[in-house]
C-alpha cells in the first residue's frame, strides 16, 4: 500500500532503520521530524500499525512493514557491557 502521506512514509522509514527500537521511541522521534504535525499517541498509533500490532483489523488492512517478537509492557533492554578499565580505590 503507497504511503498516504508523508508522515506515514516518515514512520515506514523510522520502523525500517530501527527494528528493534521501542514503539513509543519511535513515536517521539516521529513527532520531532514532522514538526509537531502529529501528537504521540498519533504517533504511537501509525509506529504501531507499522509494526503489525494494532489490532486484528488493522492487521487485514496494512502490511506491516517490520516484525518482531512480542514485547512486555514497560520492558527495559539491557545495556552492553561495559568497555571501561574496572575502577579501583
Amino acid at each position: 500500500m503507497p504511503s498516504s502521506d508523508p508522515i506515514t512514509a516518515i514512520a515506514r522509514r523510522l520502523v525500517r532503520k530501527h527494528p528493534d527500537a521501542p514503539a513509543r521511541s519511535l513515536a517521539r522521534r516521529l513527532v520531532a521530524e514532522s514538526n509537531n504535525a502529529i501528537t504521540l499517541e498519533q504517533a504511537r498509533s501509525r509506529i504501531r500499525r507499522e509494526y503489525g500490532v494494532c489490532g486484528v483489523h488493522h492487521r487485514k488492512k496494512y502490511k506491516a512493514v517490520a516484525t518482531r517478537a512480542k514485547r512486555n509492557a514497560g520492558e527495559i533492554l539491557a545495556p552492553p557491557p561495559s568497555l571501561a578499565e574496572p575502577w579501583t580505590p
